[in-house]
């Protein structure tokens, strides 16, 4: 009897929906600064992808009760989509410990989506925060880079998005991922890019910062007017100065 109870009590369990947690603006920092692991689905009522990976993501978050799974409206909640420079939906964003570590839009198949968990769960947070020092001590990542204005915050006006490049890198633009100004430039070339969103979806360039996507913006203008100067943009911040994720 005792057994039947128990499995009846498993595959209730099994079958249960988990809620995901509306986020907005007032909401987002204590999410992050209160959870290890933060999963961000940046969606809208009128998107049929949002609508098809809206089951694939209430799944994961059944599986994975240590993390949290949110979601922002990017109707409603336009200044935080802004802040992580959403320029189409279903858009994911991944935090850990307050830092971006990834951000790639789509529909994100199940398989895919563990296979990052298991990275996310095993990087060395210590190696990717010393990184992220690293990046901000080139300067403009305080409050009005990627700290407060930027990619989510700690309060302090810390860097936390990652999303920044430093000198110490040459020729890096703005970047989660460290992408080079010459591969950007390669890819718009070589591809024929025309826009932003093509360019971080070849490239995986942009990391979630606005001005990281205007710098972005400049190098696909001036690389298909051809007025492009090699190293112009990286030397110089290329819009992503005091106002932005500028850290060259």
């Amino acid at each position: 009897m005792a057994l039947h109870i128990f499995d009846l009590f498993m595959d209730f369990f099994k079958g249960k929906t988990v809620a995901l947690i509306d986020m907005t603006m007032q909401t987002f920092e204590p999410s992050i600064s209160e959870n290890e692991i933060v999963f961000v689905d940046f969606w809208a009522e009128w998107c049929g992808p949002c609508k098809q990976f809206l089951p694939i993501y209430e799944k994961l978050a059944a599986k994975h009760s240590d993390i949290l799974f949110g979601k922002v409206n990017t109707d409603s909640e336009q200044d935080l989509s802004a802040m992580f420079g959403i320029t189409s939906v279903p858009t994911l964003a991944i935090l850990r410990q307050g830092i971006l570590l990834f951000k790639e839009p789509g529909v994100h198949s199940e398989e895919q989506l563990e296979q990052v968990i298991e990275q996310v769960r095993g990087l060395d947070m210590d190696d990717v925060r010393a990184q992220v020092a690293g990046q901000s001590s080139g300067g403009g990542c305080g409050s009005g880079g990627c700290g407060s204005g930027g990619c989510g915050s700690h309060g302090d006006g810390e860097s936390s998005g990652g999303c920044c490049s430093s000198g110490s890198d040459e020729g890096v633009v703005c970047s989660c991922y460290g992408v080079s100004e010459d591969e950007i430039v390669a890819a718009i070339t070589e591809h024929g890019l025309t826009s932003v969103d093509q360019v971080t979806s070849k490239t995986n360039a942009g990391g979630g910062c606005g001005s990281c996507k205007s710098t972005i913006s400049q190098l696909v203008e001036s690389v298909n007017n051809g007025t492009y100067v090699a190293g112009e943009l990286a030397s110089s911040g290329g819009g992503c100065g005091s106002g932005g994720c500028g850290c060259h």
